[in-house]
């Protein structure tokens, strides 16, 4: 009589296949206990972000009506942007809470939680000055309007006044600009104040006319830059150094 023998390759083999199905259980297991944790982290900093606070909203209103610094209309191509800001009690400084609508001369910010807000008024033609509540030209001398729940607050405001430099420019000879190279000219002025920091800028048109908006009362230097229509770079009055620039 003959006894089959296990064949020891066979044992081995399926010992072997034991062991990796072990194996890739473990790690099927380490990958569960990951996904788990990451959905985990996940959770929670969805969880924490969620509990962050955010602007409250309410049901207060304000309104009011933009004129220029005599009270009369805005100039036409004037484009004013109007922020409001809220106080923060946590943080303890005045937060960006949204950019209220703005047509015809009116502007009107809704659904404002109880609280004290401030105003910014923008031209971004430059035709007027940076205004806040108030009249101000900063935020620190600007009042703030308090709305309670509910309530409707009207604050009209006039634009500051600002200045501006224009002029236009000739060839050297008197004459008009030269378009003999490109059949048109374009050129930019550049606005530096006392201190050497930028002012303003503006391009120069094809009839050789520049403006320059939005300008506090003081000195500055002024530079005429066209160099590839065959011109220097010249500063106010024909020089062609910053130095003698007056």
């Amino acid at each position: 009589m003959f006894e089959t023998v296990p064949n020891a390759a066979d044992d081995l083999s399926t010992m072997q296949g034991e062991l990796v199905t072990d194996r890739l259980r473990t790690v099927q297991r380490a990958i569960a206990v990951l996904v788990a944790a990451v959905l985990g982290v996940g959770l929670l900093f969805t969880h924490t972000a969620s509990a962050s606070p955010a602007d409250p909203a309410g049901t207060g209103v304000i309104t009011g009506t933009v004129t220029g610094p005599d009270g009369g209309p805005l100039i036409a191509g004037a484009d004013p942007e109007v922020t409001a800001y809220r106080f923060s009690e946590q943080t303890q400084s005045w937060l960006s809470v949204q950019i209220p609508s703005y047509r015809g001369g009116k502007y009107r910010v809704t659904k404002l939680a109880p609280g004290s807000y401030l105003l910014k008024f923008s031209d971004q033609q430059r035709y007027y000055g940076v205004t806040w509540t108030g009249g101000s030209a900063e935020r620190d001398a600007a009042y703030a309007v308090t709305v309670g729940e509910g309530e409707s607050v009207q604050s009209d405001v006039s634009l500051r006044k600002v200045g501006s430099i224009s002029g236009q420019l000739a060839d050297s000879s008197g004459g008009a600009l030269s378009t003999e190279k490109w059949g048109s000219f374009s050129g930019n002025a550049y606005l530096k104040n006392e201190d050497g920091t930028s002012a303003g800028s503006s391009s120069i048109d094809s009839d050789g006319k520049f403006t320059i908006r939005g300008l506090k009362d003081g000195k500055y230097k002024l530079k005429f830059s066209a160099q590839d229509y065959g011109y220097e770079t010249s500063w106010w009055k024909s020089t062609l150094y910053e130095k003698d620039a007056q």
